[in-house]
C-alpha cells in the first residue's frame, strides 16, 4: 500500500494522528502537494461525504474524519501557505462539487451554527462557521497554577512564536519568546541569574538555523535545573534524534501546529507534576500491586514519563510501547500472564489504540480474551468511551489523569 493510500484509508477510518503522520511522510517523499490533496485527501472526503449521505446518524465518525483530514491540511497549510496553482480550498470545492460542503452545512446546522464560503483561484479560501458555545467553567486552583506558570518559546518564525503566545496568554500563562538560540539562551541565563524566577518549560523548535533546537537545549541547561522541562517542537518527524536530545536535556517532544487543548493538555499535566509524588506517595500504603507487571502504549514522551512514576510509585513494573504496532508484537511475544494490564493511549501513529487493542484481542496469544485493556486519552466524550469499549476495552480514562482514579481503576482489575 502506498502512502497516500494509507493516507485516504486514515482519514476514511478517521485517524487523525495517522493522518498528520502519513501528510509528514508523503512530503519526505517529495510527493506533490497537490497530489496529496487530489490523490489522498478530496477522495477520502468525498468517500466520506457519501457514507453520509446514507448515514446521516453516524455523527461521530464524520467528525473524526474531517478531523482527520484537518491535520493533513493544518500541515500543508503550514509549509506552504497558498498552493502555487490552486488553493487547498478551491482544490476541495472544485473536485467535490459541492458534497464537502454540503456535509459541513448539515454538520454545522446539527450544531445550531451557520456557515459561508468565499473562494478565489490563486487567492484562497475563507470558511466563515459560527457556533454557539456556552462559557468555559476552569477550576480556580488549574487557572491560578496556569497565572504562575511562565514559559518561553524558541522558533525562528515569527507567525509560529506570535501564535503560540496568542494561545498561551489565553490561558492565562506568562510567556515570552525568541526568535533564535541565541536569544533563548539569554533570556533563561537573565530570568535565572537576573531575575531569580527561571521558566518553567521551554518549547524549543528544533530546525533553526546557526543553533538548533537540541544545542539550544544543552547550552540552557548550563542554567536550569531538572525541574525546568525542554520540550521539542517539531513539523518532522523526531524518532533519529531522540537519544541525542535526552542526552541534551530535552524532556519531551511535540508536534507543530500547535493546537490550544494540545497546549493546555502539556501545561496542565506538568502544573500536577510537582503535586504527584506527594500524592502518589501518600496512596502507596493504600494502593500497593506487589510488582506486577503493565504494558503501558503512550507516544507522547512527556505523558509517558508522568504515567510511568505514577505506577511505579504503587509498586508496578512498567514497560512502554510508543505506538499500537509496537504493543501488539511485544504482546504477542510475551507470556501468558507477563502482563496484568495494557494501558493504551488512542491517537498514535502507524497503529491507534483502537485497532491496537482489536489485533490483541483477536490474536492467539492464551490471554488475548482476558487480559485488561484500559483507554488513556484526553477525549472523554461518551462516543469516546463507547468506541473503546466497541474495540475490546475494559475501561476508559481521561488526561490528565486524576491519579486517585487511576489507582482505584487498577485495583479493579488486578
Amino acid at each position: 500500500m502506498t502512502t497516500l493510500e494509507e493516507l485516504r484509508q486514515a482519514i476514511e477510518n478517521g485517524h487523525p494522528r495517522d493522518a498528520q503522520f502519513l501528510v509528514f511522510r508523503a512530503l519526505e517523499e517529495h510527493i506533490n502537494p497537490s497530489v496529496i490533496v487530489e490523490q489522498a485527501m478530496v477522495p477520502a472526503m468525498k468517500t466520506v461525504g457519501e457514507y453520509y449521505k446514507q448515514n446521516d446518524a453516524d455523527i461521530p465518525k464524520i467528525l473524526a474524519a474531517a478531523r482527520s483530514v484537518r491535520k493533513g491540511f493544518d500541515i500543508l497549510e503550514e509549509k506552504y501557505g497558498i498552493m502555487e496553482e490552486r488553493s487547498i480550498g478551491t482544490v476541495i470545492l472544485g473536485t467535490v462539487e459541492g458534497d464537502l460542503h454540503d456535509v459541513g452545512k448539515n454538520l454545522v446546522a446539527i450544531m445550531d451554527g451557520t456557515i459561508e464560503v468565499e473562494s478565489q483561484e490563486g487567492a484562497g479560501t475563507t470558511f466563515m462557521v459560527d457556533l454557539p458555545f456556552g462559557v468555559s467553567k476552569v477550576d480556580k486552583k488549574t487557572a491560578a497554577e496556569m497565572e504562575e506558570m511562565r514559559v518561553l518559546v524558541v522558533d525562528d518564525d515569527n507567525d509560529t512564536c506570535e501564535h503560540a503566545t496568542v494561545l498561551l496568554k489565553g490561558m492565562g500563562v506568562n510567556v515570552d519568546w525568541a526568535l533564535n538560540g541565541f536569544e533563548a539562551i539569554e533570556k533563561v541565563r537573565s530570568a535565572c541569574e537576573d531575575d531569580g524566577r527561571c521558566y518553567d518549560v521551554c518549547f524549543i523548535d528544533w530546525c533553526m538555523p546557526e543553533l538548533d533546537g537540541i544545542e539550544t537545549a544543552r547550552r540552557m541547561r548550563r542554567y536550569v535545573g531538572p525541574d525546568v522541562l525542554i520540550i521539542i517542537i517539531s513539523a518532522y518527524d523526531w524518532s533519529g534524534i531522540e537519544e541525542q536530545a535526552k542526552a541534551a536535556g530535552v524532556n519531551a517532544f511535540i508536534a507543530k501546529p500547535f493546537f490550544a487543548s494540545n497546549l493546555y493538555n502539556t501545561l496542565l499535566t506538568v502544573s500536577r507534576k510537582p503535586e504527584l509524588g506527594f500524592s502518589a506517595v501518600g496512596n502507596k500504603e493504600t494502593y500497593d500491586f506487589g510488582g506486577k507487571k503493565v504494558l503501558l502504549v503512550e507516544d507522547n514522551e512527556l505523558n509517558m514519563e508522568i504515567a510511568s512514576e505514577l505506577l511505579k510509585f504503587v509498586n508496578l513494573q512498567v514497560e512502554h510501547a510508543e505506538n499500537g504496532k509496537v504493543a501488539v508484537d511485544i504482546f504477542r511475544n510475551s507470556k501468558e500472564k507477563e502482563y496484568a494490564l495494557i494501558f493504551m493511549d488512542i491517537q498514535m501513529p502507524l497503529m491507534n489504540g483502537y485497532d491496537a487493542a482489536r489485533c490483541i484481542r483477536s490474536s492467539e496469544h492464551p490471554a488475548a480474551g482476558t487480559i485488561p485493556i484500559i483507554a488513556m486519552t484526553a477525549n472523554a466524550f461518551n462516543d469516546d468511551v463507547q468506541a473503546a469499549f466497541d474495540a475490546g476495552m475494559n475501561g476508559h480514562l481521561a488526561k490528565p489523569i486524576d491519579v486517585e482514579v487511576l489507582y482505584k481503576t487498577i485495583a479493579r482489575y488486578i
